[in-house]
This record gives C-alpha cells, structure tokens and sequence, in this order.
C-alpha cells in the first residue's frame, strides 16, 4: 500500500480481533501509535467482515517511529492508529499482513 502520511490526531484508534497486523516499511516513514492496554470503549460497531472496531482514544499509548526497513506486529485487541507523519508528509509505501485465524 501507499499514501501521504498526515496528522495522526486525524486518525481514529481501531482494534483487530481475529488478526494481528505486521506492518513493514518499504520506503519512508510513519508513526504508529500503540496503546499497550487492551482495554477500550468502542465509538463504532464491531465490522466482522473487516476485522476491525474503532474506539475511543487511549488515556496511554506509546508513539513508534517506524523508517525504511522497520516494522512492527500489533496484536489482538491492541488499540492502534497508523499514517501518522514524524516531522512532514511524506510518501509511504509499506506492506501490512494480517496474521490469524
């Protein structure tokens, strides 16, 4: 996938349930945000079909710096919110799986 990276406070927390997503940067780079807590209020309904449910905005999570090369694997139930840029936009080309059931 690719994309300009933008404000990460313009992305929602979400959560995976059957998945964990590994997300390898192939050129440039983002920051994701990782809550290491798993407990979250959800703001939409559970999306079976994509695996996925927003939720309300950790009161802790850690920023990770992520640069060409880098990757991270978020697990189950692990709100998380991704694009963000580090210092400007910048162009992102990386590889997300999702490992699971």
């Amino acid at each position: 996938m690719e994309y300009e990276t933008e404000p990460i406070e313009d992305f929602e927390f979400e959560i995976h349930n059957k998945r964990l997503d590994l997300h390898y940067i192939v050129e440039g780079e983002e920051r994701i945000d990782v809550a290491p807590d798993t407990t979250y209020v959800g703001i939409s309904d559970y999306n079976d079909e994509r695996d996925i449910q927003y939720v309300q905005r950790p009161t802790a999570f850690n920023q990770i710096l992520l640069h060409k090369g880098d990757f991270v694997l978020i697990g189950m139930h692990e709100p998380h919110r991704t694009n963000g840029l580090i210092d400007q936009p910048t162009h992102v080309r990386k590889i997300v799986l999702k490992l699971g059931r």
